[in-house]
């Protein structure tokens, strides 16, 4: 029996040792939303001191930390109905207003009889994978608005032969400069070429 007490001891102890030390915010908490225990990553993370002023601040995890509400029910959802929940991306809301992106994943601890004790779950930060993701799905956009711009310019182009005008799909006609700088970056500037030089150079104004 003494063993035993010790093996139970010991092993509260490393539980304890890992819930305060770990770098992932780890939290357990009522169905109703209400934290029964956070350690000191997911209180920093969430812009707070230390757990005991988080758990003092926050009595309703849905209304003070979830921005989208849906999100609440979806986690809600999965975890009565399988039990966990597993890497749902959402934002959250932090002491000072600002908003920050988590992944969380949970599960439920049951009493003997069944009864729902807490759940318990772990969560990141991923605010910088987000931005990430954004700036890239933005460069995606402009490389493919630069390629349906470059697409304007394939094909056929109606070119006046007298004075090299250019026909627009809409049946009017522009300078060269004025159809490539509506559809392009480009710059045009002007110069002669060798040839022209040669076989005009005599009216080149000089």
């Amino acid at each position: 029996m003494h063993e035993t007490i010790i093996q139970l001891r010991a092993a509260e102890a490393k539980y304890r040792g890992i819930f305060e030390n770990a770098i992932e915010g780890i939290y357990q908490s009522t169905p109703t939303g209400r934290y029964l225990a956070i350690n000191s990553a997911l209180a920093k993370m969430y812009g707070y001191e230390n757990p005991e002023e988080m758990m003092d601040a926050v009595s309703d995890i849905q209304n003070q930390i979830y921005v989208d509400h849906a999100f609440r029910k979806r986690f809600m959802d999965e975890i009565e109905s399988t039990g966990v929940v597993r890497a749902l991306e959402y934002e959250v809301r932090r002491r000072d207003g600002s908003i920050i992106w988590i992944s969380e994943s949970a599960r439920t601890v049951w009493e003997t009889d069944g009864t729902v004790l807490y759940y318990e779950g772990f969560i990141v930060d991923i605010t910088d994978r987000k931005h990430r993701e954004a700036e890239r799905g933005k460069l995606i956009e402009e490389l493919q608005a630069a390629l349906a711009e470059i697409k304007t310019l394939s094909g056929m182009v109606p070119v006046c032969g007298w004075c090299k005008s250019i026909r627009t799909d809409q049946g009017f006609w522009q300078s060269v400069e004025q159809f490539v700088h509506a559809r392009t970056d480009a710059t045009i500037s002007h110069g002669i070429c060798p040839s022209c030089i040669e076989k005009f150079g005599a009216e080149i104004p000089k």
